[in-house]
């Protein structure tokens, strides 16, 4: 075996770990251990053992090696049930045989790993071995394609404009093939040949690559706008919350002054204009009315709000904040982010419970005011749902649902804290736990 044909079967190795991971990725989830470059190097092993296989020449051992290589792969790296990783490895398999056997069927050559052909060099029929890992990989992307489910599924219109590509590649390099099949060529166009092939089917698997690579960044752009219009907007309704608060803390310290009035229109029997103060004054409280939780303005004109909104739907909104409580360093975004997003969730999930409806929520300082704690319980109805992060949700509608508490878990670990959630016995807490850099004596 020469050279080239080993670089063949090298660069055929890493199509095909590349396949699996790909058509993994699509559905599951890689292990958090395996984030960065540990997943480079378990891909780079996988690659490396299969390319070890590779050059054995054993038919048998080709044959049954890959798919072991291949679920040991999966298992090592991507977070699923034995069952479906048995089950996408066999998908993958049948894809790249598949792909082989297209072309033995349509253009009966006889199949290169067995060995069986007069042809005995791999750069002989770079073609074949191009194009069978190519059909592969389109066979597993319209897998993909028309299950309709997955991270990298592609609207149907796109699809059918990417797909002619690598349609159109095959073609070229079957007709490159026999172009030269009564021609005697050089070593260096057999090895230009070859590298025009990789080129090839490379730019056809970086094209879908480069298009899920887009369409995940499109999304997260998306996910971030959404959150900073959803953020501003609260902040502003917040701000405005905040104003009536201070109208409402005014008109208490004027208190005194209205009952004065009244005090001198009774001793002068004015007992219209009693009536008409009197409903002044109380249309006034209406406007104004709030409860006062604390000293920060937008952690407590969150709590209003949320009470406000929990009490509409009929649920009890059990609210304490301990006194002297300390928020200096947190931003006012970043607290309506967090409190909103957790009592946006125990709100609704409360909500759908038909007997016990409440929301417990507590505010307090631990560790002599080191750390800002926040932990809120209601109970929920149905099973929760064990998110890709850890997280918990009782939710099963798809969309976006899942940005609420990853947003919270990212901006606590801005503060250097955490968010922790706990589900049992039909009762969900979430703790939020942030550290105060700074305290205010």
């Amino acid at each position: 075996m020469g050279a080239l044909d080993k670089i063949i079967l090298l660069l055929s190795g890493l199509v095909e770990i590349y396949m699996l991971y790909d058509f993994f990725d699509n559905s599951f989830e890689i292990r958090k251990i395996f984030l960065g470059r540990k997943k480079f190097y378990a891909s780079l092993a996988a690659w490396l053992v299969l390319f070890g296989i590779n050059l054995l020449e054993n038919t048998y051992v080709n044959l049954f090696g890959l798919p072991i290589i291949l679920f040991c792969y999966a298992t090592i790296l991507f977070d699923t049930k034995a069952g479906q990783r048995l089950l996408y490895v066999l998908i993958v398999e049948v894809a790249i045989l598949c792909g082989e056997f297209l072309l033995i069927i349509f253009l009966e050559v006889p199949p290169w790993f067995l060995k069986i052909s007069t042809i005995v060099n791999l750069s002989e029929i770079s073609w074949q071995a191009f194009s069978a890992k190519l059909l592969s990989y389109l066979i597993l992307t319209v897998v993909k394609q028309i299950s309709g489910t997955g991270k990298h599924h592609m609207p149907q219109k796109i699809f059918l404009l990417y797909i002619c590509q690598p349609i159109a590649s095959v073609i070229i390099m079957m007709l490159s093939y026999y172009a030269n099949m009564n021609v005697t060529v050089t070593e260096n166009f057999k090895i230009m040949l070859t590298a025009g092939f990789v080129f090839l089917m490379l730019a056809n698997i970086l094209m879908f690559y480069a298009y899920n690579l887009y369409a995940r960044q499109t999304a997260v752009t998306m996910q971030q706008e959404m959150t900073i219009l959803k953020q501003n907007a609260d902040l502003d309704y917040y701000m405005q919350v905040a104003e009536m608060n201070r109208r409402h803390r005014q008109f208490i310290h004027d208190t005194s002054h209205y009952l004065k009035v009244l005090g001198e229109l009774a001793q002068e029997g004015k007992n219209e204009n009693i009536i008409n103060l009197v409903q002044e004054i109380t249309g006034e409280i209406e406007q104004t009315r709030a409860l006062v939780y604390c000293r920060n303005s937008v952690l407590n004109a969150v709590l209003q709000e949320k009470r406000q909104m929990g009490e509409e739907k009929g649920i009890y909104m059990d609210i304490y904040v301990e006194p002297e409580i300390c928020t200096e360093g947190i931003s006012d975004k970043d607290m309506v982010t967090m409190l909103g997003n957790l009592l946006d969730n125990a709100v609704r999930a409360s909500s759908e419970c038909e007997e016990k409806r409440y929301v417990k929520v507590r505010i307090f300082m631990q560790r002599e005011g080191k750390f800002f704690v926040v932990k809120i319980e209601n109970p929920y109805k149905g099973e929760l749902l064990h998110g890709a992060e850890g997280l918990l949700s009782t939710k099963k509608e798809e969309g976006l649902h899942g940005i609420g508490l990853k947003s919270v878990e990212n901006t606590a670990e801005k503060y250097g804290g955490y968010l922790q959630c706990d589900g049992e016995k039909q009762l969900f807490t979430a703790t939020l736990v942030l550290k105060i850099l700074k305290r205010t004596h």
